[in-house]
Order: C-alpha cells, then structure tokens, then sequence
C-alpha cells in the first residue's frame, strides 16, 4: 500500500507542477498523466451536460480544457494530505473501486 500511495503523491506532484507553471509547451508531456482510451471522464467546475464543455470523456477534450484552464483560469492550490486522501474516492468506478472504499 505504501508504495502505491507514493506514486500516487507523485502522480499529484506532476499534476501540481503543470497547474501551477503552466507552460503551454510542456502540455504533451502533462496529458500523459491520464490513461489513454478505456474510461475517461474529468468534470471541470463548469460542467453541466455530459460530454460537453467542462465534462470531458476523451483525451482530446480533456487537453482542450486543461489548456483553456492554463491560459485563463485563477490559480489552483492543491494540498500535499488532503489530495491523496481523497483521490482514491474521485475515479471509483463500480468494476475499478478498491476493496475498503
């Protein structure tokens, strides 16, 4: 479990990295955080209908909105505890989901 939970940490410190420098060049190298095809969706903070704007289920549509986040959106601070704690909750699929949670 204890490596598990550091490479989620490292996973999440990438993540961190990217929001916070920003860099439209290393945008490629940033989408390889997330799986390619399979199951896909990342809901923004202005989602509101399924499959558009904020409500991405595709790696194209995730990078669009990760790169309108990094050219216009305020800044985002992720804390080191609480977001480990609480991603095993964010991707919990009904065939995925880890025995405890």
């Amino acid at each position: 479990m204890c490596e598990e939970i550091t490479g989620i940490r490292e996973i999440v410190n990438r993540f961190r990295a990217g929001y916070l420098n920003r860099d439209p060049d290393a945008l490629e190298s940033f989408m390889d955080l997330f799986c390619d095809g399979g199951i896909l969706e990342v809901i923004g903070t202005d989602a509101y209908i399924k499959g558009q704007g904020e409500w991405s289920r595709d790696k194209a549509a995730l990078r669009r909105m990760i790169a309108g986040d990094w050219e216009s959106w305020g800044n985002l601070r992720l804390d080191n505890e609480t977001e480990v704690e609480t991603l095993p909750y964010l991707g919990r699929h009904p065939t995925n989901t880890p025995k405890g949670f």
